[in-house]
């Protein structure tokens, strides 16, 4: 996933998007990946994922 993020190409996040939408469990995976590049700000892919995962895995836990 960490590959995904940092060189994917559209597809491959359309890919990662469907990956995490059927499974939740990778949500916390993608938060744990993206966390340890929080502090850069030019991490702005992992910036996307951290969000993008975050808001997601609370929406799943609340439903």
């Amino acid at each position: 996933m960490d590959d995904i993020i940092a060189r994917g190409r559209r597809q491959d996040w359309d890919d990662l998007r469907h990956a995490l939408l059927d499974n939740p469990v990778l949500f916390d995976k993608v938060v744990k990946i993206c966390r340890q590049y929080i502090a850069d700000p030019y991490a702005q892919r992992y910036h996307f994922w951290f969000n993008y995962a975050a808001r997601h895995r609370v929406v799943e836990a609340a439903a």
